[in-house]
């Protein structure tokens, strides 16, 4: 695979477009991924790490509502969900008035996390049918990485030279900060994020999908254990139960959608090599005959 890459490069002009197409595809995926972790970052100051985790856990749904919106293809099942789904949205917005932990501003900014996570899902799924993984992410998560650098320097608090939190690469030198960056790249970055994208190539995308749905369940026990997470009251629990539950019914839907589109083209392709077979069939027998005329 890396070498067919590589012998694409080397061809010309014809396939220099779709290179630099794929070039451009695979810094928008970066430029994406950077803001999603962007609004995450934010989120999770400004509202309760349950409520970041469920808001961000809805690309699915977000996915649904595109669709409707392009008036693409799309089934009963996930309309019904992307309603449901709505449902679960309005009841999690009546969490900030129970819970100190929660503001309006922090669960928009955790919605705006799974936006930009259709984009890079979206853009992923296109390049990851023939481009392999670590060359896929590599520059994607590193652009992403060089946006996050450029804007901490550029509006946040971090300078270029600064030890400790407060410089950019100040978490090298820090022993208490190297760690837990070690920690976050290694595994939430590589083996969970570039995990996520690599089984897709082994892996039903329906069962991947569904199974990142309990993150809210995992990260919400998590956060609690460590005291970073209180107990979510009921607008929580409620609101919360509905979306994870509407989020598997459009994935399970839109999987079952497909299915049945992939089985209609393949019968379809199947008739029309039929007939092919056909026509050629009678054309070589009606030569024969004129052949023995």
């Amino acid at each position: 695979m890396h070498y067919a890459y590589l012998k694409q490069m080397l061809q010309p002009a014809a396939d220099k477009k779709r290179l630099l197409r794929d070039i451009l595809l695979v810094l928008a995926s970066g430029a994406f991924l950077g803001v999603h972790f962007s609004f995450w970052v934010w989120a999770i100051h400004h509202t309760s790490l349950t409520h970041a985790l469920l808001f961000s856990s809805a690309a699915p749904l977000l996915i649904a509502i595109g669709t409707l919106i392009l008036r693409k293809p799309i089934s009963i099942g996930e309309i019904i969900g992307t309603c449901l789904g709505m449902v679960g949205v309005l009841a999690l917005t009546q969490a900030n008035k129970v819970d100190w932990q929660v503001t309006l501003a922090g669960d928009f900014s955790a919605f705006l996390t799974a936006v930009f996570f259709c984009g890079y899902i979206i853009i992923g799924a296109h390049l990851r049918k023939w481009l392999p993984i670590f060359l896929y992410a590599t520059p994607v998560t590193g652009f992403a990485a060089l946006l996050l650098s450029i804007a901490a320097l550029v509006v946040g608090e971090a300078t270029f030279s600064g030890s400790g939190s407060s410089g950019l690469f100040g978490w090298m030198t820090d022993k208490a900060y190297l760690p837990k960056i070690m920690y976050l790249a290694v595994v939430p970055g590589i083996v969970g994020h570039t995990g996520f994208n690599a089984l897709l190539k082994w892996m039903p995308a329906l069962l991947i999908t569904l199974a990142l749905t309990i993150e809210p369940l995992i990260g919400t026990f998590i956060g609690w254990s460590v005291g970073l997470a209180q107990i979510p009251g009921v607008w929580t629990y409620s609101g919360g139960a509905v979306l994870l539950v509407s989020t598997c019914i459009v994935v399970v839907a839109g999987d079952r959608r497909q299915q049945a589109a992939a089985a209609i083209e393949s019968n379809s392709m199947s008739q029309k090599v039929f007939f092919e077979d056909a026509s050629d069939h009678c054309n070589s027998t009606t030569d024969i005959e004129l052949a023995r005329k």
